[in-house]
């Protein structure tokens, strides 16, 4: 097995350097404070009450894979943002589009360096989210699942950053778009959906209750509902988080598996944003006309 060049060099950038081992610091810094500070709060509780709330336990799990899933939207452009715009200021890009790796490899060792940094933080992160097996009530798939709709994320946003960075000659500018189209996705879909579903309130005269109509299907790119869906399928019912978020929803084939589905459609438009950076960046493209 041939390793890519580009993810090689990142890894090697990655353990000689003090970014990561600091990223990885404050990572589990802010989350372990988090964790203790509602950790102690609970043994406090317990001590007074001689009784011990489950149901804080479930908070304590949601609270710290919430701040993950946050700090992880936040990361993520950042890192992938820079990727192929980085190359381009520093006039490398043409350079190694000469060598035998092929535009498509370019992109992907960009991705996969990004992403394998990533897997390092929440993975550096799971004896902080294991602080829920203390007092039970959680197993090894309840950590698992909320990793798989990261992992997803993850490809998801990273997928929208390299496409930033393949459409921008700037850095700054790149980093800019990215977070654009992170935070359209992320908040944007759901305050379209939201307003749909006010309009069909106001339209029915408070009578019946709101609908986003075909609009609650764009928050199947939505990583955030995603990551709603599954702690709240763990805790209780999907459809109510649903039902909160925008109101009626009807059953159908869509709804009833809204994770798989959504999950999906989300690797499948990171696929798309992969393959439009490797087409944008190629020397024959067009897109990058006159000089930087």
């Amino acid at each position: 097995m041939r390793w890519n060049p580009i993810l090689r060099k990142g890894i090697i950038i990655d353990s000689r350097s003090s970014r990561l081992p600091v990223i990885i610091f404050f990572f589990n810094l802010i989350l372990s404070a988090a964790g203790i500070f509602n950790l102690a709060h609970l043994t406090m509780d317990a001590r007074e009450t001689a009784t011990i709330r489950y149901e804080s336990i479930i908070q304590l799990y949601s609270l710290i894979s919430t701040m993950e899933f946050m700090m992880l939207l936040v990361i993520t452009p950042a890192l992938t943002a820079p990727a192929i715009c980085s190359e381009r200021e520093g006039q490398m890009l043409d350079l190694l589009q000469t060598t035998s790796l092929g535009n498509g490899r370019i992109v992907a060792g960009k991705l996969e360096s990004a992403v394998i940094e990533m897997m390092a933080l929440l993975v550096s992160a799971l004896p902080v989210q294991s602080l829920v097996f203390i007092f039970g009530g959680a197993t090894a798939l309840d950590l698992l699942l909320p990793l798989i709709a990261f992992f997803v994320a993850i490809l998801f946003i990273g997928g929208m950053g390299i496409f930033s960075s393949a459409i921008c000659r700037r850095t700054v500018a790149a980093n800019v778009v990215s977070y654009i189209l992170t935070v359209f996705m992320t908040g944007g879909t759901w305050l379209i959906a939201h307003f749909a579903r006010w309009i069909s309130a106001r339209a029915a005269d408070g009578e019946a209750v709101g609908t986003a109509g075909g609009w609650l299907y764009g928050l199947l790119f939505n990583p955030a509902v995603t990551y709603m869906c599954v702690i709240d399928r763990q805790a209780g019912d999907m459809t109510d988080e649903l039902t909160s978020l925008i109101g009626y929803v009807p059953k159908n084939p869509i709804t009833e598996h809204w994770i798989p589905v959504s999950l999906l459609l989300q690797l499948i438009a990171a696929a798309c944003f992969i393959a439009g950076a490797v087409r944008i960046i190629a020397p024959g493209s067009g897109y990058f006309t006159g000089k930087d």
